[in-house]
């Protein structure tokens, strides 16, 4: 079994998250450049990949394109 934590060169411990990650898929609706995008990501998207702006993403289970 693999330790939870290590000691780096200067002594101080190097802390691992426990669980697996895996890839989600998200759609955002931006309402700054009206395009709809799907993106695959481990943390929920804050922003809309074409133009920048802050938006708000739902998880989605199927992406039919």
């Amino acid at each position: 079994m693999e330790e939870q934590h290590k000691r780096l060169q200067s002594g101080a411990e190097l802390h691992r998250k426990e669980g697996s990650k895996f890839l989600k898929d998200y759609q955002i609706e931006c309402e700054e450049c009206d395009e709809v995008s799907y993106v695959a990501s481990y943390k929920k998207p804050k922003h809309c990949p074409i133009c920048g702006s802050q938006v708000e993403s739902e998880e989605v289970e199927n992406v039919d394109v």
